[in-house]
Order: C-alpha cells, then sequence, then structure tokens
C-alpha cells in the first residue's frame, strides 16, 4: 500500500513540476532520445554513395543525385557544389541555368532522417570536378556546420 501511494504522489509530483514549466530538458538530451544516430549528410548517386569526403565519377551528361541526411527534427540541410575545375554547370537549375547552386532538402521528420526526393525531384548533376558540401545542424549541440560531402569527377 505504502508503496503505490508513493509511486503515486512521485508522479503526481513530476507532472506538476513538468507542467508548471520549472524543469525543462537541455536539447541535447531531448534531441538525443529521437535521432539516436550520429548528424550526417550524403548523396546517393548511380555510382554510390557520396560521403566523408569519398570521391565518386560521374558521366559526361551528368547524374542524378538524391541528398539526404540526419539533422535536427524540422531542419532542412543545404548541399551546396564548389567547382574545382570550370566552367562546370554544377546542380542544374532549369529556371537560372546557374553554375554553383545550392539544392535545399525536405524538411527531416520527426527520427532526424531527411528522405530523398522522388526519382523526378532528384536533381540532375553536371560538373568537370567539384566538391560538394552540406550546411547542417547537428542534432546534439543545435550547431550549424558546412562539411565536405565529397568529390565528384568527370570519369
Amino acid at each position: 500500500m505504502f508503496s503505490i501511494r508513493r509511486r503515486w504522489l512521485s508522479l503526481l509530483a513530476a507532472g506538476a513540476i513538468t507542467a508548471s514549466g520549472t524543469v525543462a530538458l537541455a536539447p541535447g538530451s531531448a534531441m538525443a532520445l529521437t535521432c539516436n544516430q550520429p548528424t550526417a549528410a550524403w548523396m546517393a548517386t548511380p555510382d554510390g554513395t557520396l560521403a566523408n569526403g569519398d570521391t565518386v565519377p560521374e558521366p559526361p551528361s551528368g547524374m542524378r543525385v538524391w541528398p539526404v541526411g540526419i539533422t535536427v527534427p524540422g531542419d532542412r540541410i543545404t548541399f551546396t557544389v564548389v567547382p574545382v575545375i570550370g566552367p562546370t554547370p554544377g546542380f542544374i537549375d532549369p529556371h537560372t541555368g546557374a553554375t554553383s547552386w545550392t539544392y535545399t532538402t525536405v524538411q527531416a521528420n520527426g527520427n532526424c532522417v531527411v528522405n530523398q526526393p522522388s526519382d523526378s525531384d532528384a536533381p540532375i548533376l553536371l560538373v568537370n570536378a567539384a566538391y560538394i558540401t552540406a550546411t547542417i545542424t547537428d542534432w546534439r549541440t543545435g550547431q550549424v556546420w558546412t562539411i565536405v560531402v565529397g568529390h565528384v569527377v568527370q570519369g
């Protein structure tokens, strides 16, 4: 009987404290419960995954890429082409023809995953040689990073 009453009182107290707003979880610990995996950004390509600074060959006609990653729920990841050998179209943007175009993903879902775009929405990458970077928020610390995803060379 005592243990049941004690448990009920502790649950009541915990609810009152939480409802009053006097107890708050640190952002890192709250997010850690949902993400449970490292913050990361990468691109799936027809010739393999572009991640961790790797190099992936690209056909002369370009290739479709699927930018994805792990970040704060509701956040997006911005991928950028940084040309090494020019001229290079980069991500092909049919509206502007930009040579260094950024691609911003959809929002990360509740478990921090940025899902890949559908095949029809995935951008085409056409470069002579370029680094791909990603600007991403670390879900553990809230810090914004720009990282090198990898290097793409025409091959």
